[in-house]
């Protein structure tokens, strides 16, 4: 099947409902849902969804399966992603990006651009890596950002090189009743050890450093004083499937020094053989 659908082509099968794979660029502002919902009212069908979300903040190519084609899911999923990203040295929040809460500042980032190619190339080695509580991960039959929606504080601690997380999760919430049922909280709390996944940096290169003033960054809802400088580091990856960037610009900055870090840019490029030149206009 994969082979008789070209990418871009809407086609209708012999009863009229149509199928194909769209490939389109996803602006900033949007989420992936969004841009599904926009698919939908376009062609007139409930049968669209995705082959790989990203975060509203960042852009690039969704491959967007309509109808049929929707069975085709799991083989986009499966391929190797290329992103240009960008990771904020300085600051962390609780969500690893820009939409989260500020959980540490340091200003004045000494690092130089041998040390942070140096730790670049160490990502292309073993790489495990420890799942973002923002994902979609399951653990005891709930989604760890589910838990993360649900709580009302968030600690994050590492031990014996695991990482545990503790969720102080809202008795109004829905996942609260859940949990409560499966004999999971104590005190309203659910500690959990974060799982971690083996996946591959194929190839990883610094683009460019940049400093950043406080004032001239773009965080949503963060007020950081705008006297403060950070750094900007400009890279460009290929990935296996399953590897969460966000996560990996954390670990960018602890095997820098332990210097807080966030993703605070993304941009997907590639996804397979599925480039910019590949997108469409919906």
């Amino acid at each position: 099947m994969i082979k008789s659908l070209q990418i871009n082509k809407i086609e209708k099968d012999a009863f009229g409902r149509i199928y194909g794979i769209l490939v389109l660029n996803k602006p900033p502002g949007i989420t992936s849902h969004g841009l599904v919902d926009r698919v939908r009212k376009k062609y007139k069908t409930r049968r669209v969804g995705h082959a790989g979300a990203l975060d509203p903040f960042a852009t690039g190519i969704m491959v967007i399966l309509i109808g049929k084609a929707t069975k085709l899911s799991q083989h986009f999923l499966n391929l190797d992603k290329e992103y240009d990203f960008s990771v904020l040295l300085g600051i962390s929040t609780d969500t690893q990006d820009p939409e989260g809460k500020v959980t540490k500042i340091q200003n004045e980032i000494a690092v130089t651009k041998a040390q942070i190619k140096k730790v670049l190339e160490s990502f292309k080695e073993n790489y495990e890596q420890t799942m973002p509580i923002f994902s979609s991960i399951k653990i005891h039959g709930t989604r760890l950002r589910e838990l993360a929606h649900a709580s009302d504080r968030i600690e994050k601690k590492e031990k014996k090189h695991k990482t545990y997380a503790k969720f102080l999760i809202n008795p109004s919430t829905k996942i609260y009743k859940k949990l409560e049922n499966q004999d999971k909280l104590k005190n309203k709390v659910i500690e959990v050890e974060l799982p971690t996944r083996k996946t591959k940096i194929i190839d990883i290169k610094l683009e460019d450093i940049s400093e950043i003033k406080g004032k001239n960054l773009s965080l949503r809802n963060i007020k950081i004083d705008p006297s403060l400088e950070f750094k900007s580091i400009g890279i460009k990856a290929k990935v296996s499937k399953g590897t969460y960037i966000r996560q990996l610009a954390e670990d960018i900055g602890k095997r820098l020094g332990d210097i807080p870090a966030m993703l605070y840019t993304l941009d997907r490029t590639r996804v397979g053989t599925i480039t910019k030149k590949d997108v469409n206009e919906l």
